[in-house]
């Protein structure tokens, strides 16, 4: 990986491309460039966001293979220990991303409530219009964000307990016994 630029780089790409079908398909279904821009171009800085955090927050499973990958988000996810003792304090690293990741959202929030607030002017524009098709996708748009809204802050708690229950479990089979040591005694995890 080159430097930091290449997630940007990466997530800026697909970003643009999403917008940009997005905004497509804004114009193609309400007939108006400037609403197809300005949800193109919304869309494009969330999915942008969603993938730079994403992609800055797994660097640490860049050097797996894709089956090690998925059995350390996996346990991770389940909140238990991975079956390859190998992976322990690859999942611990893993589970400590999550945790940090699941507390620290705002930016998804702050993208969501603006996300909203733009599926609610374009509910009210479609509304004063009277453009039916506008006002069905923009009712649902806005749900879908005030669900995300409503719902993100539980699961984001119930990430962070699995990721947290994680760490703990994968700490112990990480831990390589000290020589010497008598059973239960090991050297703590670093």
């Amino acid at each position: 990986m080159r430097g930091g630029s290449r997630p940007f780089s990466q997530a800026l790409a697909r970003g643009l491309l999403s917008g940009a079908a997005f905004g497509v398909l804004q114009v193609l279904d309400d007939a108006s460039i400037s609403r197809g821009a300005i949800s193109g171009l919304a869309f494009g800085a969330f999915i942008t966001a969603l993938r730079y955090a994403g992609l800055r927050a797994n660097t640490h499973l860049a050097g797996l293979a894709p089956q090690e990958r998925r059995k350390v988000v996996a346990a991770v996810r389940r909140g238990v220990p991975v079956t390859d003792p190998s992976l322990a304090s690859d999942a611990v690293r893993h589970a400590q991303t999550m945790q940090t990741a699941a507390g620290g959202q705002q930016l998804g929030r702050f993208l969501s409530w603006g996300l909203l607030a733009i599926s609610v002017v374009a509910l009210g524009m479609s509304v004063a219009t009277a453009y039916l098709p506008g006002v069905g996708v923009s009712t649902f748009s806005s749900a879908v964000w005030v669900t995300v809204l409503v719902l993100g802050p539980k699961l984001e708690g119930r990430l962070r307990e699995r990721a947290r229950a994680a760490e703990m479990a994968n700490r112990r089979v990480a831990q390589p016994p000290v020589r010497g040591a008598g059973p239960g005694r090991s050297r703590p995890f670093v």
